[in-house]
């Protein structure tokens, strides 16, 4: 499960096609940008980096919110040819953050559910810290390890089936089976994210549980400033 979580070719696989549960009206971008928004500061005349653009599915919001520039970084040759059809002003680098070779720094970084697909977070919030401008931030969602681990039904009471490994150190790797389709990802306690991000040289000036049905917390919305 880890290799496949990690691999930069899973959403090339035909058993995900993220231009389904990646369009921009899909329940689970809804989600995310309910959460995202309110959070978000004033990108008037800021540039933006997203680290795992997907097919773009929030590109029409930081424009909406003023920001100046925005590029993409997204590993999936299928994410990337879609995304550029329907952003075509807009540059997303083909590869992964470690692959990413940059000439300019960006005022804000975003990461939604990308360090699900990241083992060694530590290099990541590292590369990460090197493409933000002094003073600016990061926006990053990542999952909640406790209910991303345990089996359960979606709100149409369809069931989603989860197959946890351990991988040691509270870091487990998992294969989720939705209705439709299979993702491989890794979780790890919150804490110990919020701790190697401090140990990069963030500082985590927000911290907001992303609530589903209930009690349920889904994703952890956190927002660091790089000094």
């Amino acid at each position: 499960y880890k290799f496949k979580a990690t691999s930069p070719q899973q959403y090339d696989s035909p058993e995900l096609d993220w231009r389904i549960q990646g369009d921009i009206e899909h329940s689970s971008r809804l989600y995310f940008r309910s959460y995202l928004i309110p959070a978000l500061e004033n990108l008037k005349n800021k540039s933006v980096i997203d680290i795992g653009s997907g097919v773009g599915q929030i590109f029409p919001t930081l424009l909406g919110l003023g920001a100046s520039e925005i590029q993409g970084i997204e590993p999936s040759k299928r994410n990337v040819e879609h995304s550029k059809s329907l952003y075509p002003n807009i540059i997303v680098h083909q590869g992964t953050l470690q692959d990413f070779i940059h000439d300019k720094f960006f005022d804000v970084a975003i990461c939604l559910a990308v360090f699900e697909h990241i083992f060694d977070i530590k290099d990541a919030f590292s590369r990460i810290a090197k493409i933000i401008k002094p003073g600016g931030s990061f926006y990053l969602a990542i999952g909640d390890k406790d209910h991303n681990t345990k089996s359960h039904s979606n709100k149409q009471g369809f069931m989603i089936n989860i197959d946890v490994q351990e991988l040691g150190d509270g870091v487990v790797a998992t294969k989720t089976i939705y209705e439709e389709s299979i993702l491989y990802d890794i979780f790890r306690p919150l804490q110990s994210v919020i701790e190697t991000a401090t140990q990069s040289g963030f500082e985590l000036t927000k911290n907001i549980d992303m609530g589903l049905r209930g009690d349920q917390i889904a994703f952890h919305l956190l927002v660091f400033k790089r000094p």
